[in-house]
């Protein structure tokens, strides 16, 4: 009757484990990277997972795609030169996050 008991106990705690798991395994992807701050400091995970509980640990995402930003002055808002001609302008700009950790 003992080792019936030690089975429940044990498919009650693997069952524990899992909603565990499911609830605070956060998962980095190669489109988002995950900082997680809080207790145990900073640590960068890429491409991997981490546990984070919501009161000891803090997690931000950051976006790891390239980014396309535009930048346009015309009309009202074109550029004034030197000698006071307005020149319309257009620019564009790929940004994109290192993916190495700073160390």
């Amino acid at each position: 009757m003992g080792w019936l008991v030690a089975i429940v106990v044990a498919i009650i705690a693997l069952i524990v484990a899992i909603l565990f798991l499911n609830r605070f395994y956060k998962k980095g992807s190669r489109d988002v990277a995950l900082i997680r701050t809080g207790f145990g400091g900073q640590r960068i995970v890429m491409e991997r997972g981490c546990i984070a509980l919501p009161i000891v640990h803090r997690i931000s995402e950051v976006n790891m795609k390239t980014m396309r930003l535009e930048i346009e002055r015309k009309g009202e808002r074109s550029i004034i030169t030197r000698d006071r001609l307005r020149v319309d302008a257009s620019a564009e700009f790929y940004v994109r996050v290192n993916p190495r950790p700073k160390v």
